[in-house]
């Protein structure tokens, strides 16, 4: 069966469980569990961002092909913090807004951290695909060698991918998303840590009132889900529609987090929905 699906990804390019379902008429279950373990051991890789809900699965050499099948599901937003990397090449994460420090970290199949020491401290930059580290790192350092500091010494004196530091720079960057729920209320902070949702993203519809999240549970190719938080006292059917609406315009799983009580309509349709979302009182 293995063989049979890296000749597949060979002639197909980056794929889905679904597409070797169809090919090899084999349960998804079944294809995603070989995927797995090719993944294990380093045969194939996968994507960050998901096609729907599964990654795309691809061979080295075949990054190119995930990314512009990846292209063709992104967002409006995405699509312009993708052209302005491509412009820019390098940017400083500090000077990066939230919203669009959410996105990068989203894009990581295009664009990628690094760490450069400048003036013998760290900073956290992304730069795009299209720029290798060495090209960054001799760009750098001829840029410093025409700019030194007032003691005449080069302004950048190492500029390093640094693997520890990276995870330390992204762990930080994961706890300033989780201080978004904070800001929210203690509530909702409570629930994305005892599911262990890390969030990605959040948008506030209504001041105070309505929030929308994205967030991704578990590590690697963990499921993201869409979480509509409604901190109202009465929560009505037009509350529910938007929220099962927005969820499914994402292609992901719905929750709805509720603090107040829902209407005689918003109670039927969560029942008439069923499985499809999540309903949790908090």
């Amino acid at each position: 069966m293995k063989d049979k699906i890296i000749a597949l990804m060979g002639k197909l390019g980056p794929i889905v469980p679904t597409d070797i379902s169809k090919a090899l008429g084999v349960d998804s279950y079944v294809a995603s569990a070989v995927l797995s373990e090719l993944v294990g051991s380093g045969i194939v890789f996968f994507s960050r961002k998901k096609m729907s809900t599964s990654p795309l699965y691809y061979l080295k050499g075949q990054e190119d092909l995930m990314r512009k099948r990846l292209v063709s599901i992104l967002s409006i937003p995405e699509i312009n913090i993708l052209d302005f990397f491509s412009k820019n090449k390098l940017i400083k994460r500090d000077n990066l807004e939230p919203q669009q420090r959410y996105m990068v970290d989203e894009l990581r199949d295009f664009i990628s951290p690094m760490i450069l020491k400048i003036n013998g401290e760290d900073a956290f930059f992304y730069k795009h695909f299209s720029v290798s580290e060495s090209e960054v790192i001799e760009k750098f350092r001829a840029w410093s060698q025409k700019m030194p500091d007032e003691s005449g010494k080069s302004k950048i004196a190492e500029a390093q991918p640094h693997k520890e530091k990276l995870k330390e720079a992204l762990k930080e960057s994961r706890s300033e998303k989780r201080d978004d729920a904070k800001k929210v209320d203690s509530a909702s902070e409570k629930f994305f840590e005892k599911n262990d949702l890390e969030i990605l993203e959040l948008n506030v519809v209504k001041k105070s009132k309505e929030f929308d999240f994205t967030a991704k549970q578990g590590s690697g190719v963990g499921q993201t889900f869409f979480v509509k938080y409604l901190k109202k006292a009465s929560v009505n059917e037009s509350d529910i529609s938007r929220a099962f609406a927005s969820a499914q315009s994402k292609k992901m799983p719905c929750i709805i987090l509720v603090s107040g009580k829902l209407s005689k309509k918003a109670a039927e349709l969560v029942n008439g929905l069923g499985y499809l979302i999540n309903l949790i009182k908090i």
